[in-house]
């Protein structure tokens, strides 16, 4: 309730003050803001865990590290996960060959 209430709030003061050149420039560097963070698959709580945010203005190289790092714990992750696919596959396999030949029997 109280956040619905807020977000309300903030997109009727919005409305309200539209056409004012302070805050369309504002809501371009949100939403260029938000982008950057999408591209390199972070949310906003993590934009604080990387030091001194103040030289990535210009210098996105702290984004890169982020960015490295999250596709490094993916792999790291996906190698963990490998040998229970290795050993699950098999029995997935036949259990869908077996039930496509139920679903063809049933027909």
């Amino acid at each position: 309730g109280e956040y619905l209430r807020i977000t309300r709030r903030l997109a009727q003061a919005y409305e309200n003050l539209r056409g004012n050149p302070k805050i369309e420039q504002l809501a371009k560097k949100i939403e260029h803001y938000q982008l950057l963070t999408e591209s390199f698959w972070m949310i906003d709580a993590q934009v604080e865990t990387i030091p001194d945010m103040k030289r990535f203005r210009d210098d996105v190289r702290g984004l890169y590290i982020v960015f490295v790092k999250n596709v490094l714990f993916l792999l790291f992750f996906a190698m963990l996960a490998l040998p229970g696919y290795c050993i699950n596959f098999p029995i997935v396999a036949i259990a869908k060959l077996v039930a496509i030949r139920g679903a063809r029997t049933a027909l």
